[in-house]
């Protein structure tokens, strides 16, 4: 049963790790790198105006990039949020990179390759055109659109983005909600946020995995699972990460990883592995599950 548990709670992690923001199936520029469309092949298609734009100061310690989630000015649980940035992006391509869940534990570090640094920054400043937003007009718009009181589940947090860079510099908060619920994240032109942190909270979560060399270890060991009782199903690859953790009651590390494949007719399968492990050096745990499904609406639109 306590296996069980503590399988449960990593997953209850994976679903609020990524909220409609920041999820695999909402990506409107579908802009995530992947193995066949890397950040480094993005990159390269970049035009000359967007290369300029994402321009980094020479000092490399300079923090060009935060991401920091705030509670609501009325919000009932102030301190329910940790008060560091959830991301930190320094020039010289360094992160750092805290938890929602656990504010209090470590922060995870890591370092971006140049294509890796250049491709968050593009979507930040040429995507999500951070630099030239108003956190007023945006506010405004919000609230002229979302005139009914918010439901005790949503999120009361807003999001707020430093972004500095030798084309400019700006602090831009925007409401959770407004990122979060599809429809008004488009009608305030705000879509491209999704996208954005998408590829964000991967390159958190990859820098919980660890070293290098200890993601590799962690990603044999899923596949080794996965060849072992499901021989015909796809290797994972680290960019099917979608979460990662250390610091759980009785969990050193826990990673979950996902992928979708098409089966044709708009039916899918989505295999979801979950690594933990419980004290560092300890044999992992792994456990694999397998839904096929169906996504109506495109099902409708084939018609």
């Amino acid at each position: 049963m306590n296996q069980l548990r503590q399988f449960a709670i990593v997953l209850v992690y994976f679903s609020l790790a990524i909220l409609p923001t920041v999820s695999r199936a909402d990506d409107p520029l579908d802009a995530f790198p992947t193995a066949e469309n890397t950040a480094e092949d993005r990159v390269k298609k970049l035009s000359e105006v967007e290369l300029q734009a994402i321009t980094l100061p020479a000092d490399g310690n300079q923090i060009v990039l935060s991401i920091t989630y705030l509670p609501l000015a009325d919000s009932q649980q102030p301190d329910a949020l940790p008060t560091e940035p959830l991301l930190r992006v320094f020039a010289d391509g360094r992160i750092d990179c805290g938890s929602l869940l656990l504010a209090h534990k470590e922060r995870a570090k890591d370092s971006l390759s140049k294509s890796e640094l250049q491709w968050l920054l593009h979507l930040a400043t040429n995507e999500c055109q951070i630099l030239t937003r108003s956190t007023k007009a945006i506010s405004d718009n919000y609230k002229s659109r979302r005139r009914r009181p918010a439901d005790p589940g949503e999120p009361a947090r807003e999001i707020r983005y430093h972004l500095a860079l030798l084309s400019g510099k700006n602090e831009l908060v925007i409401p959770e909600m407004a990122l979060v619920l599809r429809p008004l994240r488009a009608e305030m032109k705000l879509p491209a946020f999704a996208s954005f942190h998408h590829y964000a909270n991967f390159l958190v979560a990859r820098a919980f995995m660890g070293t290098e060399k200890e993601r590799e270890t962690i990603l044999k060991a899923v596949n080794e699972k996965m060849k072992s009782t499901h021989d015909t199903l796809p290797p994972f690859r680290i960019d099917h990460l979608g979460a990662a953790l250390r610091g759980l009651p009785n969990v050193e590390l826990s990673v979950v990883f996902q992928q979708e494949i098409p089966l044709g007719r708009a039916k899918y399968k989505r295999v979801t592995a979950t690594f933990i492990q419980r004290d560092q050096g300890a044999e992992p745990e792994i456990k694999l599950n397998v839904l096929e499904y169906t996504r109506y609406a495109e099902a409708r639109g084939n018609k």
